[in-house]
């Protein structure tokens, strides 16, 4: 490897953003998203989670964008479609410093628990921040389990 590739390849990887595991939260520069599980489901029976899409700094959550939560198969929870829209019985947390925008999202994500054990809610939230110069347009994985309710 010539040295010019080296200094490339490593101004390349700091420009990368870091990886991180799965879990309930992920964050970016811009952003924050947590997957907000209930504390315990009952086996079979209906319950919600929540996903919440928090803006850092800047940048306000984009309003126009259809934020999304697209199922992954190792999610052992049911839903109604592979991919659910986050919109409707959203809350939105308005920017103290940006009038008329939300600087938070929380969305209700309604499932069905696995019909026994724990259950496993994963996929990827899609969704977009922006602030006076650009927008993100970002999908991120994210996942969680809900113990089993004992009642």
């Amino acid at each position: 490897m010539t040295l010019l590739a080296a200094i490339l390849a490593i101004a390349l990887a700091a420009d990368a953003p870091p990886t991180k595991a799965v879990g309930p939260r992920a964050e970016g520069e811009a952003y924050q998203v947590a997957l907000v599980p209930p504390p315990s489901a009952k086996p079979g029976a209906a319950a919600t989670a929540r996903v919440v899409v928090t803006a850092r700094g800047p940048y306000h959550v984009n309003r126009d964008y259809p934020t999304s939560f697209r199922v992954d198969k190792a999610s052992t929870a049911s839903f109604t479609a592979e991919k659910l829209p986050l919109g409707e019985g959203a809350e939105r947390t308005p920017c103290k410093d940006f009038p008329g925008e939300a600087c938070a999202l929380s969305a209700p994500l309604p499932f069905r628990a696995a019909a026994s054990g724990e259950t496993r809610i994963a996929g990827v939230v899609a969704f977009s921040v922006c602030n006076a110069d650009r927008c993100l347009i970002e999908k991120v994985p994210v996942a969680v389990s809900v113990a089993p309710a004992t009642k």
